[in-house]
Parts: C-alpha cells; sequence; structure tokens
C-alpha cells in the first residue's frame, strides 16, 4: 500500500534531511538527493516511499536513501551514446554516463588521471555498476 503524502508547502531537501533525521554532516547523502530530487514530484514521491518503510538490503538510511533517490530522478540523466556525452561539458557528461553527483575532486581525479570520456564510457558498459571513482581505477 502507497502512503498518498499530501504536503502543505514546497518540499526541500532540508524538509527530507529532517524527515528521514538526516545529519548535515552526511554530506554524500545530501549531495544525491539534490543531485535525483529536482522536482517537487520527485521529493513527494521519495517522502511517500520512505513513509511506506522503504528499505535497501534491509537498511533503512544512507544507502537506502541514496538509492531511493537515484530510483526516482534518474530519468533526469539519461543519454543515448558516447556522441551525446561527448557534446556535454565533461562534468554533466560524467554525472549522466555514472548516474551521481560528481564534485569537484572527482572532476580533479578525472583530470589527473588523464582519462578520456570515451575509456570511461567503455569501461562503463562492460561494468554497468561501477561508480565513477570505481571506473577511474581501470584507467
Amino acid at each position: 500500500m502507497t502512503t498518498t503524502f499530501k504536503p502543505a508547502k514546497e518540499i526541500t531537501i532540508e524538509y527530507i534531511m529532517g524527515m528521514t533525521d538526516t545529519k548535515k554532516s552526511a554530506i554524500i547523502v545530501i549531495e544525491y538527493l539534490k543531485h535525483f530530487l529536482l522536482t517537487q514530484e520527485d521529493r513527494q514521491e521519495f517522502i511517500s516511499r520512505w513513509l511506506d518503510g522503504y528499505t535497501y538490503h534491509g537498511k533503512r538510511f544512507g544507502i537506502a536513501m541514496i538509492h531511493l533517490a537515484q530510483e526516482i530522478g534518474a530519468y533526469h540523466y539519461e543519454y543515448e551514446d558516447l556522441e551525446q556525452l561527448e557534446l556535454m561539458e565533461p562534468q554533466k557528461a560524467l554525472e549522466r554516463l555514472f548516474l551521481q553527483p560528481i564534485n569537484y575532486g572527482a572532476m580533479l581525479q578525472f583530470k589527473e588521471s588523464g582519462a578520456s570520456l570515451k575509456r570511461l564510457y567503455e569501461l562503463k558498459q562492460a561494468n554497468p555498476k561501477y561508480y565513477f571513482m570505481e571506473v577511474l581505477m581501470y584507467v
């Protein structure tokens, strides 16, 4: 059964953090919430599913919040192929390819690695479950 949640006002990431008892020091979780829950509808669905008892591998916090946000908001980051990614700014292309927020530190690692977007694309296609930093280890 899905809980229908009707907020009185706009749902913010800060509201979600308070509702889920997420501390401000949970930077990674907050980055993912901001990255994927872009619309009011996304945030409302997140809250409804969370209130229904959503878990990820039996876990209720941290990784479960990240996974739920990805499930809901991944449609914002679809791409067709490598050529489409190459037309984007590097950070946006990496965010679409890996379906995760890419921060300043990750961009520095990408630049220092000397990796090409094409190589990362190939590695990601071969290992779809890998995250950005995992793929950089194979460059």
